[in-house]
């Protein structure tokens, strides 16, 4: 996906705020820093080429996850990024525009 360069960005938001940080990683990827992982309030990216990536978040449980609910996304065309105990990120491969 890069060039080797990282980037590290502190966030705090409430799940009321989900919204705000689906527009803020589209925003950072349009700048070409796509994101790999959260660790807390911390974001990682990493640097590649600009892309228009739709993130979505999915406040689930894990243990409320399933193959169907999984295969559900998959079919869609949709790529899990990163994954916790209390949500997941996911994308398409690209925005249609």
């Amino acid at each position: 996906m890069g060039n080797g360069k990282k980037k590290i960005i502190p966030r705090f938001f409430t799940v009321a705020d989900f919204e705000q940080e689906e527009s803020f990683l589209k925003r950072m990827s349009l700048k070409g820093w796509h994101f790999c992982k959260s660790n807390g309030f911390l974001y990682y990216f990493q640097k590649g080429e600009r892309k228009d990536y739709t993130y979505k978040m999915d406040f689930i449980y894990q243990n409320q996850i399933d193959d169907d609910y999984t295969q559900m996304f998959l079919d869609g065309g949709w790529e899990m990024v990163f994954e916790s105990q209390k949500f997941t990120r996911i994308y398409p491969p690209e925005s249609p525009n």
